[in-house]
């Protein structure tokens, strides 16, 4: 599916497309590095490539930091290549951001992040095991309409377990389970109660 998606964005950077595809066949022979982690494994791997690639993938977050009692507020923007899943929500999030810094004040920090930006493709990650994200066949994000192009599904405990893909070719999807190719019926395709650990949507 990673490899598909590098095809789409062959023009953008032609003469470093090989070196692209070799660096997807030969990764883990040449570093050893272990991809038990599927998003862990992305991200090591988007780091080597070139900026051009990395740009189909980057959204901008605004984050914003506001203390409850004082006025304290602070406004940033921040370029990701990955969105996280959390609290049913990876377009809009809130945390808890400790005690406000400000002498004498005794409030708390609370943060919320909202996408403001998207690129080409939205890889959004699910960091909770306990719940699921059964995803659209098509979603809009800031005014952009995107089509759903994949999942990575993971069974097992956060202690361990086993990834499949699944992923859409020519219309019609497939379930890559190791050397097993086996095509999806629609009742399966958004089957619930399994773990969607990766979800990718592409740009209509």
């Amino acid at each position: 599916m990673l490899k598909e998606l590098l095809t789409n964005a062959k023009k953008h950077d032609t003469l470093n497309f090989e070196k692209y595809m070799w660096l997807i066949r030969t990764l883990q022979v040449k570093t050893g590095i272990s991809n038990q982690c599927a998003d862990e494994y992305f991200l090591y791997l988007m780091d080597r490539l070139t900026k051009k690639v990395n740009d189909q993938f980057k959204c901008k977050l605004n984050i914003r930091r506001a203390c409850n009692k004082c006025n304290y507020k602070l406004d940033k923007n921040e370029d990701v290549i990955t969105l996280e899943y959390i609290n049913g929500s990876f377009t809009t999030q809130s945390s808890d951001g400790g005690k406000c810094a400000a002498k004498s004040c005794a409030g708390n920090i609370t943060v919320v992040y909202n996408i403001v930006e998207t690129s080409n493709i939205l890889y959004i990650v699910n960091q909770q095991f306990d719940k699921q994200y059964d995803p659209p066949d098509k979603l809009t994000v800031c005014k952009k309409q995107y089509k759903l192009v994949g999942y990575v599904v993971h069974s097992g405990s956060v202690h361990g377990g086993h990834y499949t893909c699944t992923a859409r070719r020519d219309g019609k999807f497939y379930r890559f389970n190791d050397s097993v190719v086996s095509e999806l019926s629609p009742g399966d395709i958004f089957k619930k109660h399994e773990h969607k650990r990766i979800i990718i949507f592409e740009l209509v």
